[in-house]
């Protein structure tokens, strides 16, 4: 509740992330996918990605991965675009959470995982 509750201020991709990576941290129900506040946290991650490292795309994923979030849509495409672009920066904890993250978000990304996994 209280990290949905500061969305409204979110605007850079370090403070999204970290909001996505505690969000994973506390239990949530299948509620929160139903909240509006959520959905205005995924419009920010999606309008900030081209400006995330690879630290932000790996914790941002991570805390989706870690409550399930399994919507697709375009915005997987962009993550998919933006990790092989950061490929590089992308450290072994990075390159582990945004795997584990992709299984549990069930991300089929091949060119991404390639990527990913060659790293």
């Amino acid at each position: 509740e209280t990290i949905l509750s500061t969305v409204r201020e979110l605007e850079g991709a370090i403070v999204i992330s970290t909001a996505l990576h505690r969000l994973g941290k506390v239990p949530v129900g299948a509620h929160v996918f139903r909240d509006p506040r959520f959905h205005l946290l995924l419009d920010r991650f999606k309008s900030r990605l081209p400006f995330f490292g690879s630290r932000q795309i790996a914790n941002s994923l991570h805390g989706l991965g870690a409550v399930c979030y399994r919507s697709k849509g375009p915005w997987v495409e962009m993550v998919s675009i933006q990790t092989q672009r950061r490929i590089h920066e992308f450290e072994p904890q990075h390159v582990s959470n945004t795997l584990w993250a992709c299984a549990r978000m069930q991300l089929h990304e091949p060119l991404m995982l390639r990527a990913l996994t060659c790293r």
